[in-house]
């Protein structure tokens, strides 16, 4: 099945330059940046095999028998799940077609933002219709992912100082070469990082330059143990993805971080799915309802997980350092 890259949905409609809408909104997403896409055709679910065990290999004699052992091999099914946006227009403006440009950019934009809310916390058990997302495919050890405890500290979380051995322990756990794993986090959780560095003086990192009035201080992490952080920020309704609301004991601020490997060609790490030829999203108009004129912003799509060990999550960060 072919596959190919989704740098940003919002990137295939035209710059909206000054059309009358100001564009608040982050232009891309940076999981969909990350993120290659299986075309399914015209599947309504993507079947693949998951190995359970490799069976034994022994030693023999000359001449000697052996039992053959072919292992495990668990079949799985991923369900495609249709996303979709009405972008709709005034008659009165169907005649200004850099306004109509700003509107379904908009609606582009909304659509990779849900797509990145879910790719964490959809859930299909709550919600049938949404694509199910880490959090639900992550439990004990016993399941397909294992979640990594922050806790070294205390029970209700752990101070990122005291943990960053434990985002070491997250990235080794992650299978496969670090050019293709990220560490997914919040702006705040990546501030945290780069505090716990300063503050006991790990190493093998790597900083980025950020900006501030005429000086440029490098502040932030961009790689972590070579592996490359990337920074989650707001759905599309404006709330931040991955904030530090999360509930760890008594304590309701904490946050959790992500290694994802992100599978290059069919078999490997995590990958997403669609069933459109060519694309991901179709933009389609629907015509003229009473004063408006719609457009239809829609794809399915899911994603998919070759691996056990292609995602760990590490929850219970506290909002501050220790000191």
């Amino acid at each position: 099945m072919p596959v190919r890259d989704l740098l940003s949905y919002a990137a295939t409609v035209p710059s909206a330059r000054m059309a009358g809408v100001v564009q608040t909104f982050a232009e891309s997403s940076p999981v969909l940046e990350h993120l290659s896409f299986i075309d399914v055709g015209v599947a309504e679910s993507y079947r693949y095999d998951i190995e359970g065990s490799l069976g034994g290999a022994t030693w023999r004699a000359l001449g000697q028998t052996v039992t053959a052992d072919s292992g495990v091999v668990n079949p799985a099914v991923e369900s495609l799940s249709i996303l979709t946006r009405i972008v709709q227009c005034d008659t009165q403006r169907a005649n200004n077609p850099e306004y109509i440009a700003s509107k379904l950019r908009m609606g582009a934009k909304a659509c990779a933002a849900e797509y990145t809310r879910t790719f964490f916390d959809g859930d299909d058990a709550v919600n049938v219709k949404e694509m199910r997302g880490l959090n639900s495919r992550i439990g004990a050890s016993s399941a397909l992912f294992r979640a990594i405890d922050a806790s070294k500290v205390d029970t209700n979380g752990g101070f990122m100082d005291k943990s960053l051995s434990i985002v070491k322990d997250m990235i080794d756990f992650v299978d496969g070469p670090a050019a293709d794993k990220r560490l997914i986090m919040s702006k705040r959780t990546r501030r945290l990082i780069s505090d716990a560095v300063d503050l006991t003086g790990a190493g093998s990192f790597v900083r980025v330059q950020q900006t501030g009035g005429d000086l440029a201080v490098n502040t932030l992490l961009r790689f972590f143990e070579d592996v490359e952080i990337i920074v989650v920020e707001d759905d599309a309704s404006g709330t931040e993805i991955l904030a530090h609301d999360e509930t760890r004991g008594s304590d309701t601020t904490t946050a959790s971080l992500y290694c994802v490997h992100f599978g290059r060609s069919e078999g490997e790490g995590v990958m997403g799915l669609h069933n459109a030829q060519g694309g991901t999203f179709a933009t389609t108009k629907i015509g003229q309802v009473n004063t408006q004129i719609e457009w239809n912003i829609e794809g399915k799509v899911g994603m998919v997980n070759f691996h056990p060990r292609a995602i760990a999550r590490m929850s219970g960060v506290k909002s501050a350092l220790s000191v």
